[in-house]
């Protein structure tokens, strides 16, 4: 919470002595560097699914810290407020978030209950549904991922950024 609160700050003052375009890019970076963290917590949620020693204890606690990720991130963009007076995109950023608290909440959830199971009780069904909702993340969080980049992308047309 204290980066967020801090790179609020860093931007607020940046947008004081800056040019629109320049303002226009540090909004935009703020965003993005919570995304960053989000997708952090994300990636390392994912190597424990992927490590066969990974413990219960770790597991729940990179879940959480995923959870936690996910709310700063929302928290930041609420103090970040819409760029002067234009919400395109703070909407989008938080139309992704919130996508990917459904994905934290639901189906990363569904396949943490999957990973506490004993090995020696885990059936193909169970493996079936595991890789049918890795199917639907992927799905979920690339359409909302595109979605977001489509609404950057207007964002910085509209205040003469190049994104890379």
């Amino acid at each position: 919470m204290k980066k967020s609160v801090s790179a609020f700050f860093i931007a607020l003052c940046f947008f004081a002595c800056s040019s629109r375009p320049e303002q226009a890019a540090v909004y935009n970076d703020t965003i993005v560097d919570q995304q960053l963290m989000i997708v952090s917590a994300f990636q390392k949620i994912d190597s424990l699914f992927n490590d066969s020693l990974a413990d219960k204890q770790r597991i729940t606690q990179a879940w959480q810290n995923l959870s936690d990720a996910i709310t700063d991130g929302q928290l930041a963009l609420d103090s970040l407020g819409p760029f002067q007076k234009d919400p395109l995109l703070q909407n989008a950023a938080r139309e992704l978030f919130i996508t990917y608290g459904q994905l934290a909440r639901n189906d990363y959830n569904r396949l943490l209950n999957f990973k506490l199971i004993p090995p020696e009780r885990f059936s193909p069904a169970m493996a079936d549904s595991c890789n049918a909702i890795q199917r639907r993340i992927r799905t979920s969080s690339d359409s909302a991922q595109h979605e977001f980049i489509a609404r950057q992308s207007e964002f910085g047309s509209k205040y003469h950024l190049t994104l890379k």
